[in-house]
């Protein structure tokens, strides 16, 4: 939050959500910041804290979440435009 309240964030096409990812992970100002479109959660099928948090995901709002729990997440970009492809 001190980075977003400094200005220090500017806008991310596509994030990875932070690990852990707990109540504490994202907020409000970052993600207003950021303003992705699109998110990539790093974890296992196994996890057993029961991540992302609902509250983290409540922050992601509307857009995309891909996840490694469900298979290898390839991201594809040119610099411009973007494509995700999620393996199963």
């Amino acid at each position: 939050t001190r980075y977003a309240e400094e200005g220090l964030l500017t806008a991310a096409t596509i994030i990875q959500v932070p690990h852990p990812t707990s109540e504490r992970a994202l907020d409000q100002q970052i993600m207003a910041a950021l303003r992705p479109q699109a998110a990539i959660i790093q974890h296992s099928a196994t996890n057993r804290r029961d991540d992302p948090s609902p509250q983290t995901l409540s922050f992601l709002g509307e857009i995309p979440v891909y996840s490694t729990s469900s298979g290898t997440v390839h991201l594809w970009t040119d610099g411009i435009t973007w494509s995700v492809q999620q393996e199963s």
